[in-house]
């Protein structure tokens, strides 16, 4: 990632960017200068979204075949890297280095996990669950009296 100009942070967006490009722009905030964020944004906004591989792999992929669709997307990987390395030479500024401290790997406390989970259960049992059961009684009886007709 040094090569493009940023750090080992942007690949958090840009794999969010295989979902949908815009929450992955607006995650690009997380970078620490406005260069990184630029070079993050361009970067991420150029990753193929679910809906731009959706027509891709059904449309090129169904006429033309595999070969062409593994060709587009190569195609646009390379111009991700070409993207990058052009406005890492153009953008004045450095990549910053990033340095992340890594906490003792310890064995998990399973009487924390469980309680976690129970906290997080109790919460969709007693909220969610009597919504989702009485509106799932009211649909039901809709459809006894052939109401949603």
């Amino acid at each position: 990632m040094h090569s493009l100009g940023v750090h080992g942070k942007t690949i958090i967006p840009m794999i969010l960017g295989f979902g949908c490009n815009v929450p992955a722009c607006a995650g690009c905030r997380i970078m620490e200068t406005e260069r990184e964020k630029k070079i993050a944004v361009a970067l991420t906004s150029l990753v193929p979204c679910a809906a731009t591989m959706t027509v891709v792999l059904g449309l090129v992929g169904r006429y033309l075949g595999f070969y062409w669709v593994l060709l587009l997307f190569l195609i646009n990987f390379s111009v991700i890297f070409i993207v990058g390395r052009i406005l890492n030479k153009t953008l004045p500024g450095q990549c910053t280095e990033l340095i992340m401290e890594m906490h003792e790997y310890r064995v998990p406390n399973y009487a924390v996990i469980f309680k976690q989970t129970w906290i997080r259960t109790k919460e969709f049992i007693f909220k969610a669950m009597p919504i989702m059961l009485l509106l799932g009684i009211i649909l039901e009886i809709l459809l006894i009296f052939n109401a949603l007709d």
